[in-house]
């Protein structure tokens, strides 16, 4: 798949950008690591809770950056053709285009940016409305339900501000199977996930090599053994990895 240039979109209608930034090419994916984690992280949220608090958007939505260490360190530029190839299908091209498009407004202000909703529903191609069932509404809350986007405040009954991942995670075993039945033997292929019934000691070995990469990022055994479990990781194997992997660390390695 031939890389792109993502060309810059007016920027008149974000209050906090006075000027664009540069344009970005779109990474590829063979600048992310394969993961050696026994599954994906699963962070699909409950679907029936977040349904029953949606609502209608402001004129304005401050948009900032939904801060994870982990998705942050090994999940996917929304830009990236591991996420046009793979996550589409299971987002949706609108939803896709969303975060693709607040990943770049990120890029050019870290600290966040306000944008008008009917202005961003025209530019998808879903009309102007900003009503609870709106199109620009619903796909910002299929991004919600699959864990993309937290909502944040709630102004007179509406939703005033978001936070939107920079990253997107890797595909779970569940999501790799909706995948088309050759796109979905095209992942397999190329990542070559681990098998669904991993030995006690293969599992073990990943928990330990991640735990040790954790406490290298994160510093912090407990946040370390947190993640390990977000994973899938059993409690005591994530624990005793942690355990292990502080008694191993790197020289100049520290951790709490």
């Amino acid at each position: 798949m031939k890389t792109s240039v993502i060309q810059p979109a007016t920027l008149s209608t974000c209050e906090t950008l006075a000027e664009p930034p540069a344009r970005q090419t779109r990474p590829s994916s063979g600048s992310h690591p394969t993961p050696t984690w026994t599954g994906a992280i699963s962070t699909q949220t409950n679907v029936r809770t977040e349904r029953s608090k949606r609502l209608p958007l402001g004129e304005l939505v401050y948009v900032s950056s939904w801060e994870d260490n982990f998705v942050d360190a090994h999940g996917h530029d929304p830009r990236s053709e591991y996420v046009e190839r793979y996550w589409l299908p299971i987002l949706g091209p609108a939803s896709t285009w969303f975060l693709r498009r607040s990943a770049w407004y990120l890029e050019g202000a870290p600290s966040g940016f306000r944008f008008n909703a009917n202005h961003w529903a025209r530019w998808l191609g879903v009309g102007n409305s900003t009503s609870k069932n709106s199109p620009i509404a619903r796909i910002l809350n299929r991004c919600i339900d699959f864990g993309m986007v937290r909502p944040g405040r709630v102004e007179r009954g509406t939703l005033t501000s978001v936070s939107v991942r920079r990253k997107m995670p890797w595909l779970t075993t569940n999501q790799v199977r909706r995948l088309p039945e050759d796109l979905a033997d095209m992942y397999t292929g190329e990542f070559e996930p681990p098998t669904s019934n991993p030995t006690l000691e293969v599992m073990r070995d990943r928990s330990r090599a991640m735990a040790q990469e954790l406490l290298g990022t994160l510093g912090n055994g407990q946040d370390a053994t947190r993640e390990l479990m977000r994973a899938g990781f059993h409690p005591s194997i994530a624990g005793d990895s942690v355990k292990w992997a502080q008694e191993n660390l790197p020289s100049g390695v520290n951790c709490r």
